[in-house]
């Protein structure tokens, strides 16, 4: 059996990283009608068919082949403010359109992809704000702020990160070291509240 060879580079070949060829092309010398605010609207097969599914009579399905449309499905079905609904049998995908997206599917859809509220995005912001909530309630060292923030269920995390928080949060201001035991400044209690 024959193989062909793959396009690319080879073991023991440079790859040509010259780019594509360009010039300097003058203001005067532009085409009329060249719009560079313009952004390039992605354009998907999808698109027709939704519109298209749009013009059907009441209660018509779209298939497809194959279930991997169906994210692509969705990303173009929001864009277009429709609802989509799916059903599959085999490795067939039946797409109908149960509606039109409205302000209360957009809050639905807000509150359900986002995070707690109590919980910053950043992971190292999680920790200090665990260790600011365990500190409140009266723990004072790694170990115990580890403990209560596991039990909590706030963060499943270990001694290292929170005494390397601790120290972040000492540089900051927001904590001070008396002895082996640590405290909450003012401003830290401040920013506790506040969360």
């Amino acid at each position: 059996m024959k193989t062909t060879k793959k396009p690319g580079p080879s073991k023991g070949t440079r790859p040509n990283f010259n780019g594509v060829p360009g010039c300097i092309v003058a203001s005067d010398a532009l085409p009329e009608g060249l719009d560079f605010a313009a952004k390039r609207a992605r354009i998907s097969p999808y698109d027709g068919l939704l519109e298209k599914l749009l013009e059907a009579p009441k209660n018509s399905a779209l298939k497809f082949g194959d279930l991997r449309a169906r994210a692509s499905i969705i990303i173009r079905a929001r864009k277009k403010g429709l609802r989509v609904v799916f059903a599959e049998r085999g490795s067939e995908l039946y797409v109908r359109i149960d509606g039109f997206i409205d302000s209360n599917d957009k809050a639905k859809a807000t509150l359900k992809n986002a995070a707690p509220a109590t919980l910053p995005s950043k992971p190292s912001d999680q920790i200090e704000q665990a260790v600011l909530r365990a500190m409140a309630v009266g723990f004072s060292n790694p170990q115990t702020i580890a403990d209560h923030a596991r039990k909590n269920g706030t963060i499943i995390i270990g001694v290292a990160p929170i005494q390397s928080a601790l120290i972040r949060m000492e540089i900051n201001g927001l904590v001070r070291r008396d002895g082996s035991q640590w405290k909450m400044n003012d401003r830290a209690s401040l920013v506790g509240a506040a969360q």
